[in-house]
């Protein structure tokens, strides 16, 4: 799903990149409070958030790219040519 406002496009890509991100750069903090439930999660899963981390990070620079004013046409099809 792609969600269309005024003057900005978001791709759901972008909006997981920056979710899972913010997660992992406050992960102590999260491990914290989680520590005296059964709902914190594991190093396997913490692992995985850092792949896909990983896997989304080329995506999301690009979709930030093609957001900014600044960028013409030819500037995209330069960079991905």
């Amino acid at each position: 799903m792609i969600l269309i406002t005024k003057t900005l496009v978001i791709f759901p890509t972008f909006c997981t990149y920056r979710m899972v991100d913010r997660l992992i750069q406050v992960k102590d903090v999260v491990n914290d409070l989680t520590e005296q439930k059964a709902d914190t999660l594991l190093v396997s899963e913490w692992s995985r958030l850092s792949e896909l981390r990983e896997l989304l990070k080329p995506f999301a620079v690009e979709t930030d790219k093609l957001q900014s004013n600044c960028n013409s046409l030819s500037y995209v099809i330069y960079r991905h040519c």
